[in-house]
């Protein structure tokens, strides 16, 4: 990717002063245990920061991308391949005269089996559904998610990138970084936190080990003894601030009982 094509998202981080927005290294993820390069990104309020009169502030951890792939795509993947794979054969089933819970119930030999006794020949593009299919199942047994990315020539994986750098995914936020594999991926439901003493201390760099103590009331890992606990980047606005939206967004919610759609004939009766 072209430098130009980066967007002008990051500053320089201020030694002794850590805010909403800044990103910091030596963070955890429980979706990622033992990962050395989780990052976290301040989401405490600026004002929470400032008086520092909170018990304690909060981060977001921040996945570098090529780690992302790793852990939280194939999931994601897999279940919109497998929709689709699915999707694609409950027509035929029709064709044949055959029930959709089949797909449900029986593997992919058994349904290519069941398909081929209307319709010997599948055809190219039934063929490579079904292939699809057993790569999954291989997948799910232990097997390379390689075999299934080399016969997928849907536009699922496209979708989820997708979702992802548009925001459309509430799990995650995408913020694209050159020096970082690319950007990085915010777990937009993992709310970790870390004490009032090691997060100013963080904010002029944590040259050392902490304690067991430090460990066990902060959501941080040990470093090893080269490293030291610094701000890296901080997030400018309005971009931390459209981060803040999607994360209260997740919080936000409230579930009502829909309005009877019977109002709406007695509306068309009124105007009569």
């Amino acid at each position: 990717m072209d430098k130009k094509e980066y967007r002008d998202i990051y500053s320089e981080p201020i030694i002794g002063k850590i805010t909403q927005g800044t990103i910091f290294n030596g963070a955890k993820s429980r979706r990622y245990p033992g990962c050395l390069s989780v990052y976290g990104i301040v989401i405490s309020p600026r004002c929470d920061i400032e008086q520092k009169k909170v018990p304690l502030y909060y981060y977001l951890p921040a996945i570098k991308m090529e780690d992302w792939m790793k852990v939280d795509f194939p999931p994601l993947y897999i279940s919109a391949l497998e929709k689709d794979v699915k999707g694609g054969l409950k027509s035929t089933l029709k064709d044949c005269s055959e029930s959709e819970s089949i797909l449900e119930k029986f593997s992919s030999a058994d349904v290519e089996r069941i398909i081929k006794k209307h319709k010997p020949q599948l055809g190219h593009k039934m063929e490579n559904k079904i292939e699809i299919w057993k790569a999954i199942e291989s997948y799910k047994r232990g097997g390379p998610l390689k075999d299934i990315i080399d016969k997928d020539t849907s536009n699922v994986k496209k979708n989820i990138f997708d979702d992802l750098i548009t925001h459309k995914n509430s799990n995650f936020y995408f913020l694209e970084n050159e020096q970082e594999g690319g950007g990085f991926v915010l777990r937009m439901r993992e709310i970790s936190r870390v004490s009032p003493e090691i997060l100013f201390k963080l904010a002029n760099g944590i040259d050392g080990k902490l304690t067991e103590r430090e460990l066990e009331e902060n959501d941080l890992r040990q470093l090893d003894d080269e490293e030291i606990y610094m701000p890296l980047y901080v997030v400018k606005s309005p971009y931390i601030e459209h981060v803040m939206q999607h994360f209260m967004q997740q919080f936000n919610k409230i579930g009502i009982e829909d309005v009877p759609k019977f109002f709406s004939n007695r509306f068309i009766d009124l105007i009569k």
